[in-house]
């Protein structure tokens, strides 16, 4: 009975082993030959693509995704990220020591525009201080009452080589020459 049982066991196993064959044979619908060195795989079919691995489906293209796009998701959505805060481009203007010129001509001749200095003033003379001018580092040489921060009145602008604020009298002293120039 020993016998019998073990060659029961046996014959399990070897149908297993043969089930296995026939299966492997089925699935890639070619003989398997045998060779001195074992299991040898059947050739590629005429038409098989050249980089698959007997006849097994070429693997999927990586997904495209817009220029634009940073990053992929799972599913396979682009996803874009917010643009970034538009911040407004730092001013460019400043004060420029200019002594004895006219700030329209001086400015276009560096290629930009005489405009109003934070505080209101186009030009700074001994009469007209405005606080940016000194914090600029313009000099001055002769003012008038002294050379603190101070205006003669409101929108001093150039006037020739002159700094003048509105209803300044133009009386052409030493400490009416334009010292600096505001340019953007």
């Amino acid at each position: 009975m020993a016998s019998l049982a073990s060659f029961a066991r046996l014959s399990g196993t070897f149908v297993v082993l043969a089930l296995g064959a026939v299966a492997a044979t089925a699935c890639f619908n070619a003989p398997i030959e045998l060779n001195e060195n074992g299991i040898k795989l059947p050739e590629r079919a005429e038409g098989d693509d050249a980089g698959t691995e007997q006849g097994l489906p070429s693997p999927a293209p990586p997904p495209t995704t817009n220029s634009t796009a940073t990053t992929v998701e799972d599913a396979g959505t682009v996803t874009t990220p917010p643009p970034p805060d538009a911040a407004p481009p730092p001013s460019t203007a400043k004060w420029f020591q200019a002594n004895g010129q006219d700030c329209v001509a001086f400015c276009a001749g560096g290629g930009s525009v005489n405009v109003a200095s934070p505080d209101g003033a186009k030009c700074t003379s001994g009469e007209n201080i405005p606080q940016s001018a000194v914090t600029a580092g313009i000099t001055y040489d002769k003012c008038f009452p002294n050379c603190n921060p101070h205006v003669a009145g409101s929108n001093p602008h150039s006037d020739k080589g002159e700094c003048y604020a509105d209803g300044q009298k133009h009386d052409g002293d030493s400490t009416d020459k334009t010292r600096g120039c505001f340019c953007q």
